[in-house]
């Protein structure tokens, strides 16, 4: 594992705060073709990525959260893809697991691996500073 996180590449920076018919939602600068992208649905937090061709209708898709060197959390997400195969919906409700959520405020950094049948496997490196106040921004009415 400790390969994967060292191949990601440069992390990029952190959210940028924007809002579209009345939707708000924050993304990261691109990493290797794909955004990462926290948004509000109804009042829940959504994760997703954008930007790559994704080929299985639901990839593999692993979670790392970091806090310098350290491992604070990882997990593995059951996803799905858009209809453009673009878009990797990794969580629709991150409010439902405590855990992650804390550990996702917690985080320096947020590695994303994505293990496809078809197509190559893929991994995204994210810095996470500010992540609070994007999620304040996406929760206030």
């Amino acid at each position: 594992m400790v390969l994967a996180v060292l191949t990601v590449g440069t992390l990029n920076a952190q959210w940028s705060f924007k809002e579209s018919d009345g939707n708000k939602y924050v993304t990261t600068t691109e990493d290797d073709g794909a955004t990462a992208i926290l948004s509000n649905f109804n009042g829940k937090i959504g994760f997703w990525l954008y930007g790559l061709y994704y080929c299985d209708e639901s990839p593999e898709t692993y979670v790392y959260l970091y806090k310098g060197d350290t491992k604070i959390l990882d997990k593995k997400f059951k996803t799905s893809i858009g209809n453009d195969n673009k878009s990797l919906y990794i969580d629709w409700d991150l409010g439902t697991d405590p855990a992650f959520m804390k550990a996702l405020l917690e985080a320096e950094t947020l590695i994303v691996l994505v293990y496809e049948s078809y197509c190559e496997d893929s991994s995204f490196g994210y810095n996470m500073g500010n992540t609070k106040a994007a999620i304040e921004y996406l929760l206030k009415p």
